[in-house]
């Protein structure tokens, strides 16, 4: 599998080019109810050791990356909250992902109705409708208000410090699948500029 490689300076160009296509649809699709993807200041390294360590498994070195570059982002394509260490970008998370445990808790039990890693194991096996994943066990970084999750998955390394990410929904599962955060991000990038182009939005001259 050949995995992305981003540094710091490229993540960021990434991520401003992100926020100025994430304006433009939201300026031009109301029914979002946002007008801007939020980018927060850098995480302190001690902040991010200590969410790393709060996590079921160590943080990807590229989310590392990402949060000594933002603490997080509100508003991410398509209004997606990304976690964070603090505030807003960790306590939504933090809500959204015990919401998950109540909803799915009632999904992946056994037949005395409890929760175990055999039941965990037997409702995370694949089938033919697709696969499905227990999302208190593994590491949440996005999710919104609507059912969708990001996740990393850390069955599937890419690479020597790197996951799997999985766009999950409660409905139909792990939807789409990426090598690794940084082609994640680029992945994203490709879907804005499709939207806009499909749209005829324009663009301000720089």
């Amino acid at each position: 599998m050949e995995v992305s490689q981003m540094n710091a300076r490229e993540m960021e160009g990434v991520l401003k080019q992100l926020a100025e296509m994430a304006a433009l649809v939201y300026s031009k699709e109301s029914f979002w109810g946002v007008g801007e993807m939020t980018l927060m200041p850098p995480a302190q390294n001690r902040e991010i050791q200590a969410l790393s360590k709060r996590c079921p498994f160590p943080l990807p070195a590229s989310y590392v990356q990402f949060l000594s570059l933002h603490d997080g982002c509100l508003n991410f394509w398509p209004s997606f909250t990304l976690l964070g260490t603090k505030d807003k970008p960790k306590e939504i998370l933090l809500a959204e992902i015990e919401d998950a445990r109540e909803q799915q808790s009632t999904l992946a039990v056994d037949d005395n109705g409890d929760v175990t890693p055999e039941s965990v194991a037997k409702f995370e096996t694949p089938t033919d409708l697709g696969q499905y994943y227990f999302l208190p066990n593994h590491v949440v970084f996005g999710a919104n208000e609507g059912g969708e999750f990001f996740m990393f998955n850390e069955k599937e390394k890419a690479g020597k410090d790197e996951y799997e990410v999985i766009h999950y929904t409660y409905d139909g599962g792990a939807y789409y699948r990426y090598p690794e955060f940084p082609t994640f991000l680029t992945s994203t990038v490709e879907q804005l500029e499709k939207r806009i182009n499909d749209k005829g939005y324009r663009r301000k001259p720089k």
